[in-house]
């Protein structure tokens, strides 16, 4: 996808929370997204991707960044994770506690897998290209 295309996709998604907050009087709250089928392209090289930690999944599941690019995982939930690579590349960030961040830098084009060690059904994948 093109960055042009790009732009327009990402401010729909930032949008939805928004939309979902809004309408009749309800006490519904808002439509839950899932993270696994969402997939980010790289922003330009030299910008960080961000990946959250939240309801117990990485958020995007996938992304996508340039050899050389930082990929930073903020912890947003109310319980510690780890990142920690288990095919492509070898990182561990330890544990994150809530409000937390771990930064990686992307050092050679492949795909790597990872995963939270406190929650194995809590895994991701970037694509480095």
């Amino acid at each position: 996808m093109s960055r042009r295309h790009l732009i327009p996709v990402l401010l729909a998604a930032a949008a939805l929370p928004l939309l979902a907050a809004c309408g009749g009087g309800d006490d519904a709250g808002p439509i839950p997204t899932r993270a696994a089928a969402q997939t980010v392209e790289a922003p330009a090289a030299g910008d960080a991707v961000a990946v959250e930690m939240a309801a117990s999944q990485f958020a995007p599941a996938q992304i996508t960044v340039a050899k050389g690019q930082a990929v930073r995982w903020t912890n947003e939930d109310a319980i510690a994770h780890t990142v920690t690579a288990t095919a492509g590349a070898a990182f561990d960030s330890g544990t994150v506690e809530p409000g937390g961040d771990f930064t990686w830098t992307a050092g050679k084009a492949g795909r790597v897998s990872y995963v939270c060690l406190f929650h194995p059904g809590m895994t991701a994948t970037i694509v480095v290209r």
